[in-house]
């Protein structure tokens, strides 16, 4: 069930976009992702918000409606969509290890190094793309830091201290590729950098993805492993 919460993220994401862009509500409507027993967004409304605030009253109370003001909030006193997509991210991806540390031992082992994965993926994109490319202070990042996953706290923080994209990256090695990252260049901060360390992450989640799927029979590993692969493809 939170595993779709994703998805209504990400429609969330594509929403702001077209409200700050000014796109067209068809165009973006047709970027939606439809999940079921979600209610549908009032996409008229959405394009006559006055401000980002008014934004958010144009979905139904709950949720989805909280954690979206409360991204709308990073982003007033920081106004770049990168703040108030971590901020959405960072929601998901805590429920996300909340929910995975309840479940019964044998799918908790099976499922917990592709959660695990996701989550650290979201950490080093949070390094390499808000530090490296953005320019962003540790003091601006360190509040997305997800509790539970294998990059900690201080690793995390050591990484947003670290000179370059190189040198972050190789502290988190062991725990994010299965290949050697790239060779130190003369410059470590592009974003082509962080597109490549990101493709080589997203490598081990198809890898482990694929694992679940074939080591659980007939449990949710089959389900949360199936849903891994298609999503990559």
């Amino acid at each position: 069930d939170w595993m779709l919460v994703r998805y209504q993220m990400e429609n969330l994401k594509v929403l702001f976009r077209g409200y700050l862009t000014k796109a067209p509500v068809e165009e973006t409507g047709s970027h939606l992702a439809a999940v079921p027993g979600w209610p549908a967004v009032d996409l008229q409304g959405l394009s006559a918000a006055e401000s980002p605030e008014n934004f958010a009253r144009f979905f139904p109370k709950g949720f989805l409606r909280e954690n979206l003001e409360g991204a709308l909030e990073i982003y007033t006193d920081n106004p770049r969509p990168f703040f108030f997509e971590a901020a959405l991210d960072r929601v998901y991806f805590q429920g996300l290890v909340a929910g995975t540390e309840k479940l019964p031992r044998e799918d908790r082992e099976i499922v917990s190094p592709m959660v695990f994965q996701e989550v650290d993926m979201f950490h080093l994109m949070l390094v390499a793309r808000g530090k490296f490319h953005y320019g962003m202070t540790q003091a601006m990042l360190q509040p997305f830091h997800v509790e539970g996953a294998r990059i900690q706290r201080s690793l995390f923080s050591a990484m947003l201290n670290d000179p370059d994209v190189y040198t972050s990256a190789s502290r988190a090695r062991e725990r994010l590729f299965d290949a050697e990252p790239f060779e130190r260049g003369t410059d470590g901060s592009n974003v082509a950098d962080a597109s490549a360390l990101e493709g080589l992450a997203w490598n081990r989640f198809v890898r482990l993805a694929n694992l679940a799927f074939r080591r659980s029979h007939m449990g949710l590993g089959a389900i949360v492993g199936y849903a891994g692969l298609r999503r990559v493809e």
